[in-house]
């Protein structure tokens, strides 16, 4: 990971509009590459590639001539070549102001300008990091509604309105000054509507709420109170509320508004809710009406419409049409051409897909063309495709032959006078006036087409066709002069047949035919038919290079390659009319294997498809071996490219989410995503239906340069690829802090929260707590780390709570790392000595290369050296292709290729296009092409160069894989040590480690014996580890003889090092007991001064607070209205009230100009900050709930109880923490309790209530712990479901999984009967299935976790109120008790027909029992429990 650049501008942040800035981003570090991102903007970010690579680095962004739109944040990245979508860390942002250009400030509601009666809102202006102060303007006004300051050098405000009224609706802007005085201009205005305040109206649709895409439909809005405008608002949608102004039915006695959607699409599928509004006050809405969910259905497919037996049929024969629809049609309909519309129709007499329409005597007035069409729930399907009946027998029958005779060859020639059909042929006539009356059918003529390709085993019967007046038929093979066979015709046939019951090689060969007539004359031969018999011999391998996917135009080269074939080889297509294609192999190059390359091209969408290939023997070329694996051939570039993006941006952080999205014309539905390799092309498209490709969360591996294409899933056809997408991975940002320093760090949250946890990853300590005095919202609270050392080094996540739900935390913040510099003088100079050698040794190597570089020069004329390297890698597994790229210079004129070190080269490449290179490709590695590779490469002027640094091929996949295990475990502290032990049953040779996707070579150690195991060892050391260790590794094993040739690969060992290991914490102790000892000193002042306070205690009690003559009486509770600052005097208590009292300090500002003054004995005189004591007794805190509970079904009555103290005058009820009373009730029968009663609770009762009451001397307590109180029942009910079973063992875990298409906030889990607290899950979209989620895992399972489980649904705007609650699950949880055994009397194994009972045998004291039977890998999902331990069976 890298660190951040720096970013400044030249000559300044703040510039005059039309002039030239210069953006410089610099890192003390290496890069070659820069990038310049402004915030908020959605153009790709610039780049620059820099010529000079040295440290430090620079690029320099010129903005010219400067704009208005240049205005804004600007952050800056850096990358290598080597890595180009690997970004280091943001810079610092850097905020360019353009001078006479201030930026307009942006205004929004949180959570939305939609607001319901009595709910918080907070609305936020946005405007410049130099605002002073923001400005609330309301409908438009002069003067501004309120003044906010902004916190922390932020470059927003927030306007807070704790509960929403009709007074808060209305139109908002917001303005703020500079630090330079000057006001911007205002914002757009926002809208803020508050809804509740009238009862709510009805929609429904017409004609129906599923409609067919493309349909119209109309959603109708009604009330009998609104009689202004109608709003209509779908959920979760971007889209902004329509209007329409109602109109009066008089037959309705209603308002009505009509709101047309149309031609509908399926983004109008969705829940649609409206409102109403009267038309003095539009902006005060009634409640929202029920949901409407609209439904769009795609369009209706095609029906299909055949007959059976078939479409042409004998005069009187039976037959029967049949049309396929879908599932659930209502309604088929047949017609005739000729023939009245809707000529019959059917109706499913069940749920079917399909209707049959019988003709059960074919006549003439039956033959003709038919089409049907079909009836869904919403709208009619298009016609099927047309199906003529024809009837024969109207005339009488004519004569059919073939030319020049019924007997061909495969890819031959045949003329059939009425038709052309494989198998038995008739052809009939008819009459131009009447087409669908046919003749009676010919004689029958068989066509026989001979198959000359036949698997080994397989039968096969040769067919020889003469005359009838043929005696006998003979056959003979490979043009010998005695016949192999003789045939006697059977029935007066003109053909006989020669059976093969099982081919063998022996049987492949040419093959002739003649036959003898009754006067003993010999036919001629026939024509030679060619017999190949394949399987004989193991199936080459068959690839294609560069890729078997090829652009339309392109070309591409088919290589067939064996070790045993040395003849021929022959390529198929499958499903294709050509020929097989023949060619020699070449067996020159790969040594130990023969190969022929067969070219394709220019391709069309016709070469798509499959292809096979086989071998064969020179001795015996019509002797095949087995075919190759399939080649599938995919032609890109027939259809026009696609475009590609993505959500939300090409530039990307660690962790988050990503999606590539493919953007093709109308009718494609199948997709693909490729991304490039450096010079390999893509080896293959998998296709998908979805054009969405989400990568889910991103991290480092995911960057680089995606193309995508579109085609048909009936086709080997592809699009263009779409233009390139490059995906840029920026690093995490971290912050850095020296040892020794002070760092606070800050948790925040936008809504309210009363405790902040604060959790360092990996740490066994439990996490910090911060408890806030203050909690409205945004709150914050701060973690301060002073003095840091290595130990406060890591990644922090914080959470945030409420004093309601203590141990209910909210989702986690993002990671921060944190990270500590600095490091002891020792350690320093030990590096900086290290690397003081390493530049002395550098100096020194080069001297020496220089001097032997300028020595070769003299002698060779200096022609560089070769570079050798593989692609994809040096380890390869068998059967797998390879490239061995030699490297050279422009000049060369051919490059060849040693190996083992020999003189002779192995293979010789001219280079193409004018390249620097040329690749040796292996089509399928195999063991003998394991072992050393140079090359080297002839100039022009017939100059060989030296060769090659060696490259050693190893070979992978020929022996059983080995396995991994880590030693003590593969989890270690950073700074511990470790062992990896790999063992094999097979090798005695040598075991390598490897580490995926590191640069480092692989470590290799001899295998030792286990005698004991009867298995070989090597471990291989590592330690002390660093986060460099972490990571996954494999091994392999080898034998001594050939020490290139390696085993499978071992399973994946993933090895995690943990952040802190081992450390001195010397320095740390000392400054701690330092530390330690100041604290007892000032704890010890404290004491001190304590000390003296209490004596004067009583003088307090005696303190006067001269102003207005007016006494503040002990006990008497504060008011707003009253005046803080006027003179409060503390009258003496009377000697028998022995009340305690705390007395609590309050800050308030002085006012101007000062009117009173502030004295303590007449002596202490104040600051000007005025000090008020206010003292409260100690009076119980009220505590509140509710009866029968706080969750309660709509309807349903609840009572809210509140118990105070029997001194306590009356009870009064607080919601949503508002400083009114809801209610107040007088306690009875000197009750220390009293009851609010709500009749039938509604969705306007849920949410938050508190509690206090006033004692007899008008003292008001304060307020109970808040309450909440649910309404359920107000929606669909979710269903819940248990994974992988609800029958769970002990210690196992089982995952609850609550989803509805209706709910897309929060889910909420309670266990019926049960003490624990309802557990609460946010939503998350499941695109495939069209619902909302939420996974709620449980484990380890115990035996409390057992029993009945439901969830319920509700909105993010109304959390409080939840859906119907979801059918009981019930969780079992087994493994709690010992084993009981089973038996099965009489025995186990049992014939049909015979009684058979299962007993399950347990210790004594156990009444219930339960029997399942295993389904494959599906755990039981039920335990059915019984009181008997017999379960008898009839077999």
């Amino acid at each position: 990971m890298y660190r951040k650049p720096s970013l400044s501008a030249q000559p300044g942040p703040s510039v005059s509009r039309g002039v030239t800035v210069t953006l410089q981003c610099g890192s003390e570090i290496w890069f070659d590459t820069f990038h310049l991102h402004r915030e908020g903007s959605l153009d790709p970010p610039q780049h620059l590639h820099l010529q000079n690579t040295s440290e430090p680095s620079q690029a320099n962004f010129t903005l010219s001539p400067v704009s208005s739109g240049h205005q804004g944040t600007y952050r800056c990245y850096g990358s290598n070549s080597s890595s180009p979508y690997l970004l280091s860390q943001p810079s610092d942002p850097l905020e360019l102001v353009v001078s006479g250009v201030i930026p307009k400030p942006f205004i929004q509601a949180d959570p939305g300008p939609i607001v319901t009666k009595g709910s918080p809102l907070t609305i936020w202006c946005q405007g410049s990091l130099q605002a002073s102060a923001y400005l609330l303007y309301k409908e438009r006004g002069s003067e501004p509604w309120e003044t906010r300051i902004p916190q922390d050098s932020s470059d927003k405000a927030g306007f807070f309105i704790g509960a929403m009224t009709p007074f808060h609706a209305g139109l908002y802007q917001c303005a703020y000054y500079t630090t330079g005085d000057i006001l911007s201009e205002r914002s757009d205005p926002l809208l803020l509507v508050v809804t509740g305040e009238y009862s709510a109206p009805s929609l429904s649709a017409q004609p129906s709420p599923v409609v067919a895409s493309g349909g119209n439909v109309s959603l109708s809005c009604s009330s009998n109170f609104t009689s202004g405008p109608f709003h209509l608002l779908k959920e979760g949608g971007a889209d902004l509320p329509q209007h329409m102004e109602a109109e009066w039915r008089i037959h309705t006695g209603r308002w009505w508004a009509i709101f047309p959607l149309g031609p509908v699409s399926t983004s109008h599928g969705g829940t649609y809710r409206c409102y109403g509004s009267p038309s003095s006050n539009p902006n005060v809405w009634s409640q929202p009406s029920a949901p409407l969910h609209i439904e769009v259905t795609e369009p209706l497919p095609k029906p299909m419409l055949w007959a059976e037996p078939g479409p042409v049929i004998p005069r009187g024969i039976p037959v029967t049409i049949s049309c396929q629809g879908t599932q659930g049609t209502k309604e088929y309909r047949f017609e005739k051409e000729g023939s009245p519309p809707s000529w019959n129709s059917q109706k499913p007499q069940q749920p079917g897909d399909k209707a049959k329409f019988s003709i059960t005597h074919m006549t003439d007035n039956d033959a003709g063309r038919y089409r049907c069409y079909y009836l869904s729930r919403t709208n009619w399907s298009e016609h099927s495709d047309p199906l003529e009946l024809v009837v024969t027998g109207a005339y009488s029958k004519p004569r059919l032959s073939a030319l020049p005779g019924p007997v061909v060859t495969s890819g031959g020639n045949v003329t059939l006078q009425c038709g052309s059909e494989q198998g038995f042929h008739r052809c009939y006539s008819s009459s131009s006036t009447s087409p669908y009356l046919l003749s009676l059918p010919s004689e029958p003529l068989e066509l026989l087409v001979s198959g000359p390709i036949v698997t080994k085993g397989s039968p096969v019967t040769i067919w020889c066709q003469g005359s009838l007046q043929a005696s006998a038929y003979v056959l003979y093979k490979e043009r010998g002069s005695e016949p192999l066979d003789t045939r006697i015709p059977q029935d007066s046939s003109d053909k006989a047949g020669f059976l093969i019951g099982a081919t063998t090689q022996s049987h492949a060969g040419r093959y002739q035919c003649a036959y003898h007539t009754t006067g003993d004359i010999l036919s001629q031969r026939s024509d030679p038919l060619l017999l190949v018999v394949t399987g004989v011999d193991s199936a080459p391998s068959l690839s294609a290079q560069p890729s078997p996917v090829v652009a339309s135009g392109g070309n591409v080269l088919l290589l067939c390659s064996s070790r045993v074939t040395s003849g021929p080889f022959h390529l198929l297509k499958e499903g294709g009319a050509d020929l097989p294609r023949h060619m020699e192999a070449e067996p020159k190059m790969h040594a130990g294997r023969w190969r022929t390359i067969f070219p394709v091209g220019p391709v069309s969408p016709s070469h798509g498809g499959t292809y096979r290939c086989y071998g064969s023997r020179s001795s015996n070329p019509n002797v095949w071996s087995q075919p190759s694996a399939p080649l599938h051939i995919e032609v890109t570039g027939v259809h026009r490219e696609p475009t590609l993006s993505a959500q939300p941006g090409a530039l990307v952080l660690p962790g988050h989410s990503l999606t590539l999205q493919c953007h093709a014309e109308a009718g494609f539905d199948r997709f693909a995503l490729t991304k490039e390799g450096g010079l390999t092309h893509p080896q293959r498209l998998d296709g998908q239906r979805s054009p969405n490709f989400p990568l889910g969360h991103v991290n480092r591996t995911h960057g680089g340069r995606y193309r995508c294409y579109s085609g048909h899933h009936r086709s080997s056809a592809w699009s263009a690829p779409s233009a390139p997408l490059d995906i840029l991975v920026a690093a995490q940002p971290g912050r850095s802090v020296a040892r020794g320093g002070t760092v606070t760090l800050q948790c925040g949250s936008e809504i309210w929260f009363d405790t902040f946890h604060l959790h360092r990853e990996g740490s066994l300590v439990p996490p910090q707590h911060l408890r806030l005095l203050n909690t409205s919202a945004p709150s914050q609270a701060n973690f301060t780390l002073s003095p840091v050392s290595s130990g406060h080094q890591g990644t922090y996540r914080c959470y945030g709570s409420r004093n309601t739900s203590p141990y209910l935390l909210s989702q986690p913040s993002d990671p921060l790392e944190l990270v500590v510099s600095g490091l002891k003088w020792n350690l320093i100079i030990l590096i900086g000595g290290l690397v003081a050698l390493i530049l002395l040794l550098s100096l020194l190597l080069f001297l020496l290369l220089r001097h032997q570089h300028q020595s070769k020069g003299r002698m060779s004329g200096v022609i560089p050296k070769p570079s050798i390297w593989a692609d994809p890698g040096p380890i390869v597994t068998e059967g797998s292709p390879v490239t061995i790229w030699c490297q050279g210079s422009l000049q060369a004129s051919a490059y060849v290729l040693y190996k083992e070190r020999g003189s002779e080269p192995l293979d010789t490449r001219i280079p193409q296009n004018s390249s620097n290179k040329a690749g040796f490709l292996i089509g399928a590695m195999t063991s003998p092409h394991a072992g050393l590779y140079q090359c080297a490469y002839h100039t022009t002027g017939g100059i060989l160069s030296e060769r090659s640094d060696s490259l050693l091929l190893v070979v992978t996949g020929f022996y059983g894989a080995p396995s991994l295990s880590a030693q003590p475990g593969p989890v270690v502290a950073s700074g511990g040590n470790m062992s990896l032990s790999c063992s094999s049953l097979f090798t005695w040779g040598t075991f390598h480690l490897l580490k995926e996707g590191g640069a480092d070579q692989p470590q290799h150690m001899e295998a030792e014996p286990r005698m004991h195991a009867g298995t070989w060892q090597a471990i291989f050391p590592l330690g002390p580890v660093s986060p460099s260790h972490g990571g996954t590794y494999r091994c392999y094993g080898c034998s001594k003889s050939y020490p290139n040739v390696w085993s499978q690969a071992s399973a994946p060992l993933h090895i995690e090092v943990t952040a802190y290991g081992t450390q001195d914490y010397t320095v740390e102790n000392l400054i701690r007991m330092g530390m330690a000892g100041l604290i007892l000193v000032v704890l010890g002042m404290l004491l001190f001064q304590a000390r003296n306070d209490t004596r004067k205690t009583h003088d307090a009690a005696r303190m006067e607070l001269r102003g207005n003559n007016t006494p503040f009486r002990v006990g008497e509770p504060w008011r707003p209205s009253d005046d803080p600052r006027r003179l409060l005097q503390m009258k003496n208590r009377p000697p028998g009230d022995h009340h305690l009292y705390a007395c609590l300090s309050i800050l308030l500002p002085p006012p101007s100009p000062p009117s009173a003054h502030l004295r303590l004995q007449e002596e202490d005189t104040m600051t000007p900050t005025l000090k008020a004591l206010i003292c409260l007794g100690d009076f119980p805190k009220p505590s509140i709930w509710a009866d029968p509970g706080p969750i309660v079904t709509k309807g349903s009555p609840v009572t809210i109880w509140c118990q105070g103290s029997l001194q306590a005058s009356a009870y009064s009820l607080y919601k949503e923490r508002r400083s009114e009373p809801l209610d107040t009730r007088i306690p009875q029968d000197s009750s220390n309790k009293a009851g609010f009663l709500i009749g039938a609770i509604t969705q306007t009762h849920a949410g938050l209530y508190q509690c206090a009451y006033h004692t007899t001397g008008d003292i008001l307590s304060e307020r109970s712990d808040p309450l909440f109180l649910v309404v359920t029942g107000m929606g669909g009910a979710p269903s819940l479901s248990a994974q992988p079973s609800p029958v769970v063992a002990s210690g196992g875990i089982v995952s609850l999984s609550c989803s509805s298409n209706l709910t897309s906030g929060p889910f909420h889990l309670l266990k019926e009967g049960g003490a624990d607290p309802p557990q609460h899950m946010e939503a998350e979209p499941r695109m495939h299935a069209g619902r909302w989620q939420a996974i709620f895992p449980l484990g380890p399972v115990s035996p409390s976790h057992g029993g009945t489980y439901r969830c319920y649904g509700s909105s993010s705007s109304y959390p409080n109120v939840w859906s119907q609650p979801s059918a009981p699950l019930h969780i079992e949880v087994t493994g709690v008790h010992r084993e009981p055994t089973l038996s099965a009397q009489p025995g186990a194994l049992v014939l049909p027909g015979h009684s058979l009972t299962l007993q399950c045998h347990a210790e004594a004291g156990f009444d219930r029992f339960a029997l399942t039977k295993d389904e494959g890998l599906t755990p039981p999902q039920r335990l059915d429990g019984q009181r008997s331990p017999d379960f008898p069976w009839a077999t």
